[in-house]
């Protein structure tokens, strides 16, 4: 060859890794010739068949000429025998879009899409194309066949896959191009509709009522999954302000994964120490790729006393001493233990029950009732346990 025929050419491979890094340009004079073979040996009445292979890398028209020399041991030219003019040209085809502008409406947030582009090549040659995406924060696109052959005659399909990153609408633009055409051939525009995905709870309160101190109480919420994915999650207790009556709450499960179309009940368990009200909020984050929070907030009014008695201490019972003689001690015991963060001050009063109304009082002098035989009903004592 005179020109273009001693380095390598630019094959398929090379233009589609150009195109992937975004450089559209080739050298100005591309090799884009390639004879095979270049050398052989002629035996006499024999035949050799040469291949020459064009790879069209430009628009342009192409005038070369192939000869054939004969050479002697050494390599050197002795002979012209053969002299062939080459001509072409290299065009690139007239891709046009069938299918320019996509619409996807109803995207949940972070879940996978799939949409396409329709190309169409009006002609007998292939084309090398490339789809260049605009830079965009609310839309995440990837595609094997942004660089491809669009093929003789028919209609080529460029798919993808679309992931919502906002919600509300969201628009995508593309240039598309074409080997050996430096300017963009048209524009494909992608308009998508991205909700939320809806995980949300049961309740976004949480009420208790009455909780008696030392005893546990236990509510459930369920948190509700009715988007197409399924969400890894961790749930955790916190209060707004540090708590200092010693109320102990806890959750289950703490984390696990919330399946698509479906919910998970959480159980939070609640010990109070004190009385008076008390405060706490669960909150539940889903993990990627949501990334979307839940707070729910909880009350509880604690009631009763935290002082624990060792017998169990009932306050409907009779403490009955039993048949006693005078001067006769009987005692029973009690331990007090105050399980709550409060300091408490303990009285203790008694006093006796009235006298029956049918006996008549004796001014000037006692009248004891009493035998000299012990009853078995013996006299009632009233005790009142107080603590402030």
């Amino acid at each position: 060859m005179e020109s273009d025929g001693t380095d390598p050419p630019v094959d398929f491979n090379t233009i589609l890794k150009s195109f992937k890094n975004h450089k559209f340009k080739f050298a100005s004079n591309p090799a884009e010739f390639k004879i095979y073979p270049q050398k052989f040996t002629l035996r006499p009445k024999g035949l050799q068949r040469i291949q020459l292979t064009m790879f069209p890398n430009q628009v342009r028209e192409t005038k070369n000429q192939l000869k054939c020399w004969i050479t002697d041991m050494d390599g050197n030219d002795v002979e012209t025998v053969a002299s062939i003019n080459i001509r072409g040209t290299v065009i690139v085809p007239p891709l046009r879009a069938v299918k320019p502008h996509i619409n996807l409406r109803e995207c949940y947030l972070q879940f996978p899409y799939e949409g396409e582009f329709v190309i169409k090549n009006p002609t007998e040659l292939p084309a090398m194309y490339c789809v260049i995406l605009k830079p965009t924060n609310s839309l995440k696109i990837e595609s094997k066949s942004f660089v491809g052959v669009a093929a003789p005659w028919v209609e080529t399909k460029i798919p993808f896959t679309v992931i919502c990153l906002h919600p509300g609408d969201s628009f995508a633009h593309f240039d598309f191009y074409a080997v050996g055409h430096e300017e963009k051939l048209f524009e494909l525009t992608l308009e998508v509709e991205s909700i939320p995905s809806k995980v949300e709870a049961s309740a976004k309160n949480i009420d208790f009522g009455h909780v008696k101190c030392l005893e546990e109480k236990i509510c459930t919420v369920d948190v509700l999954n009715t988007s197409p994915l399924n969400f890894p999650f961790t749930a955790t207790l916190f209060q707004d302000e540090p708590s200092e009556k010693g109320d102990i709450w806890a959750i289950q499960p703490t984390s696990g994964s919330l399946p698509s179309q479906s919910k998970v009940t959480l159980e939070i368990a609640l010990v109070l120490k004190e009385v008076g009200w008390h405060y706490a909020n669960v909150r539940v984050l889903m993990n990627e790729p949501l990334k979307h929070t839940i707070d729910i907030k909880m009350k509880a009014l604690g009631v009763g006393s935290p002082l624990v008695f060792t017998p169990v201490f009932d306050k409907s019972a009779v403490l009955n001493f039993g048949t006693m003689f005078i001067k006769q001690e009987r005692f029973f015991e009690y331990d007090i233990t105050n399980q709550g963060v409060n300091s408490r001050v303990i009285e203790w009063k008694h006093f006796n029950d009235k006298p029956p109304m049918n006996k008549p009082e004796v001014k000037g002098q006692t009248q004891s009732t009493a035998k000299s035989e012990p009853k078995s009903d013996g006299d009632k004592l009233h005790i009142v346990f107080c603590s402030t």
